[in-house]
């Protein structure tokens, strides 16, 4: 932790995207008619005629002050932003037909690049949530993964039209059903188009009893989808990495799904968000240590599992070795003097109570860093496990 794992800058994929030509799809003289079921539905409550309103959010969260992208068949496009709480709105302006809106933004400090799309006669009138679930959504029915399509101008409008969208809606509740179902949304949710309330912070989320789309938050704080040239690998929280499912955009037919999570799990899924609150509150204790001065390495072992593994440092050598290292970030130090801690993402519970985060940590005269961590419960404090892994030269 606290090295040189720095975030500078977005992958050189979604910085070449950012900038590339909205030119890119199917022309729209070649999209097919919509399917009888393409109907105008009753607007949302939030929706209004001449506008594409909608929601982002990975993790449970908002996707805040991320870059929102709408375009068309034949590449005109609309660009915005999201608010604090993820919402956007932008003006369809010349826009026509079936959409496809993309939202650039960051997940606990790790980049993120999420789709959805719209039919023509939803848009103005249906809010679209852009979430990790709508992606799989987008790539079901496009048979790739919309930004690698977009890339390499491949983008079909055509595998929009009809029933595409709701036949991939289908498919991709089967496959996430058993998180769906655990969280509280039932099979009459709409992946796409479902009108809910992203929070800020974990604390914000919706109570255990909530349903249908307001779960959604909860079912996506679950959820861990990383994206491949070809594909996605996709977990619930209470899986280890090793054991994540591998989605193949390109023909996929639903047949893979997720495990169940099992009651003991997720009574310990649902424990760790409530604990999220008090997992900030520690971290931030943790830093007030080295407010006025550098700390003794005793006043900061209540902080530290006894079962502490850091890149191969144990409890003591990791407080004596890096926390309370003074050296400047510039010469690969890192000082916990004024950092301040991101709003904490869940990676992974384990049968034994402890829980992996990730975080967006701030020095207060450097960059960022990004780091992965486990925590145990200690009574009614929360320890810090480190991150499990062996030695690595980073320090």
């Amino acid at each position: 932790m606290f090295a040189t794992r720095f975030v500078a800058c977005f992958s050189a994929l979604l910085m070449a995207a950012c900038g590339g030509s909205d030119s890119d799809s199917v022309p729209s003289d070649s999209i097919a008619a919509p399917g009888a079921s393409d109907i105008a539905a009753v607007p949302c409550a939030r929706c209004r005629a001449g506008f594409i309103t909608g929601v982002a959010a990975s993790g449970g969260l908002a996707l805040a002050d991320a870059q929102v992208l709408a375009w068309d068949a034949s590449g005109v496009s609309q660009r915005g932003r999201t608010d604090a709480l993820g919402r956007f709105e932008l003006p369809l302006g010349a826009l026509t037909g079936a959409l496809i809106v993309q939202v650039t933004g960051q997940d606990a400090g790790l980049p993120l690049r999420l789709h959805t799309a719209l039919r023509t006669n939803e848009v103005g009138r249906q809010y679209a949530a852009v979430t990790p679930l709508s992606e799989l959504v987008v790539a079901d029915a496009l048979a790739g993964v919309p930004e690698v399509l977009r890339e390499e101008a491949r983008t079909d409008f055509n595998r929009l039209a009809g029933n595409a969208l709701v036949d991939s809606e289908r498919r991709v509740q089967a496959r996430v059903r058993s998180v769906l179902a655990a969280a509280g949304v039932g099979s009459d949710t709409s992946l796409r188009t479902p009108l809910f309330d992203a929070p800020a912070r974990l604390a914000d989320l919706a109570p255990v009893s909530a349903q249908g789309a307001a779960a959604l938050p909860r079912a996506l704080a679950w959820l861990d989808l990383h994206v491949l040239a070809d594909g996605y690998l996709l977990r619930h929280a209470a899986q280890p990495d090793s054991q994540a499912v591998r989605i193949v955009a390109a023909g996929a037919d639903g047949s893979v799904a997720l495990p169940a999570v099992e009651p003991a799990a997720l009574a310990g899924l649902n424990a760790a968000l409530e604990r999220a609150p008090a997992l900030g509150a520690s971290l931030a204790e943790l830093t007030a240590q080295f407010s006025a001065q550098r700390p003794d390495a005793t006043s900061l072992q209540r902080f530290v599992a006894a079962g502490f593994v850091h890149d191969g440092l144990n409890a003591q050598q990791y407080i004596e070795r890096v926390l309370l290292r003074a050296d400047a970030p510039a010469v690969g130090g890192f000082s916990l003097v004024g950092a301040r801690w991101g709003s904490p993402r869940l990676l992974q519970w384990r049968p034994d109570g402890a829980t992996r985060w990730r975080f967006l940590v701030q020095a207060a005269d450097g960059p960022a860093s990004v780091e992965d961590l486990w925590f145990q419960t200690a009574g009614t404090a929360l320890q810090w496990l480190g991150n499990g892994q062996g030695f690595a030269a980073r320090l």
